[in-house]
């Protein structure tokens, strides 16, 4: 079973026999994902309490974002006449916007002091995330013929795991 010290795993790995002359050799990585999961009796892994704090945190920030990303959606979409995934992906990437500044001392209480860089980070996690969205939207529409607006709530859904998961294993560390 590896062993957890600061977020490094050490584990033994037995090459071959070690009645034939092979030796174990142990083995230290640096997790990104440190304090991810807490090893439970039985071998079982659950998510450690505070990942669960913050991912909460990070979902009501998110409600936030959807407000900001909705409105802004549906001024260009409705009102601008902007075409609809255009529309889409500015007020995704405004509500990322806004998203990084509350995640950033709300959710994660992040003093990087390189706030350029991190922001950065964020935008390019959320852009990655715009992908997800805007496939998940574009198929919902296009394919399933959903109401547009219903769609983006699940576009919305699959975007938010991965924009956490990974701001917590690169971004905000």
């Amino acid at each position: 079973m590896p062993e957890r010290s600061n977020g490094a795993v050490s584990k033994t790995v037995v090459l071959g026999d070690r009645d034939r002359g092979f030796e174990s050799l142990s083995l230290r990585h640096q997790s990104p994902f440190k304090g991810f999961f807490t090893n439970q009796a039985m071998g079982q892994l659950v998510l450690n309490a505070d990942v669960v704090e913050k991912f909460l945190k990070f979902g009501l920030v998110g409600i936030s974002g959807v407000f900001v990303d909705f409105g802004i959606t549906f001024l260009l979409r409705n009102k601008l006449k902007v075409h609809q995934y255009l529309a889409n992906a500015t007020g995704f990437l405004t509500a990322a916007s806004t998203n990084y500044i509350f995640n950033r001392i709300y959710t994660f209480h992040s003093q990087n002091p390189h706030m350029l860089w991190e922001y950065g980070k964020f935008i390019g996690v959320s852009l990655v995330g715009l992908g997800i969205n805007t496939l998940v939207l574009w198929l919902l529409v296009s394919k399933a013929q959903w109401n547009f607006y219903f769609a983006k709530v699940f576009a919305i859904g699959a975007a938010t795991f991965w924009n956490f998961f990974i701001n917590l294993a690169i971004t905000f560390v």
